[in-house]
């Protein structure tokens, strides 16, 4: 015998993952959504663009480990309740300097774009994207740019992108 329990509720976080759910109503109004912080990351400029604070509610529930890129200064801006947030600004830069403190000197020649740096023959392949958080974060390449860059990166989910789009979240938005 199939056992029927209906739960009324305007919190979808209070209800277990186990309940099933029907809604009923606007499809403006019923909407549950869940991205994992990676996820987030990759649809970092969807979320600036949308200014959805409703998606970044989530960013208290997530784990932020010192380890780990993620940019939290424009979401910051969006949403003003995020949780222990002096101290995720913290880690951001942290991490971020310390990407840029491991960069070699042939990735530390100025550029004034993208184009520059991947044309130059003396910036290995394997060294591209450091040359581009360099150049981005010694604000010799145009914020515009950087950002168009990384609107179009192919994955999303790896280390370069990350890197280079914290150190974007903080040359835009560390005011």
């Amino acid at each position: 015998m199939m056992h029927i329990v209906i739960n009324i509720t305007e919190d979808l976080d209070s209800l277990d993952n186990n309940d099933k759910i029907i809604a009923i109503g606007s499809s403006k109004i019923i909407q549950y959504q869940y991205q994992s912080s990676a996820e987030m990351m990759g649809n970092y400029f969807k979320i600036i663009d949308e200014s959805n604070s409703q998606i970044l509610t989530l960013i208290n529930k997530y784990t932020i480990q010192s380890s780990q890129y993620f940019p939290v200064f424009s979401f910051s801006n969006i949403y003003s309740g995020i949780n222990n947030i002096e101290v995720l600004k913290e880690r951001q830069r942290t991490k971020v300097q310390s990407a840029i403190d491991s960069i070699t000197a042939p990735c530390k020649v100025k550029h004034n774009t993208i184009s520059e740096i991947m044309a130059d023959a003396s910036v290995t392949e394997s060294n591209k994207y450091n040359a581009i958080l360099w150049s981005t974060y010694n604000g010799d390449l145009s914020l515009q740019e950087v950002e168009e860059f990384l609107r179009i990166f192919p994955n999303k989910s790896d280390t370069p992108y990350r890197r280079l789009l914290c150190a974007y979240d903080i040359k835009k938005y560390d005011i």
